[in-house]
């Protein structure tokens, strides 16, 4: 607050009284009397557990098909929509 600096976007893993953890999104805003000076803030919070969880969840199941698709015995790939390679799994990199 001292900085008289607006911060968006700040993301925090909070634990409740309860020992519950959440995930919060958050955005301070500087509370300015008529000289300037910072006498409190705003602060805008918003509870994005579920998003985490959706990201974690998709993260492990992306993590899971590259496992899957680099055991198998056939090259295995995927491209954009302009032929990009994004993705290869490990028998098209043998020789």
């Amino acid at each position: 607050m001292d900085t008289r600096i607006p911060t968006y976007g700040n993301e925090y893993e909070a634990i409740l009284p309860s020992q519950k953890h959440i995930w919060t999104h958050t955005d301070i805003i500087p509370y300015l009397d008529e000289n300037g000076d910072a006498i409190g803030s705003i602060n805008v919070i918003v509870d994005i557990t579920g998003r985490k969880l959706a990201e974690r969840a998709l993260q492990e199941s992306e993590e899971r098909f590259r496992t899957m698709a680099n055991l198998l015995p056939q090259t295995i790939f995927e491209t954009d929509e302009k032929g990009n390679f994004t993705f290869v799994n490990s028998r098209g990199y043998v020789s």
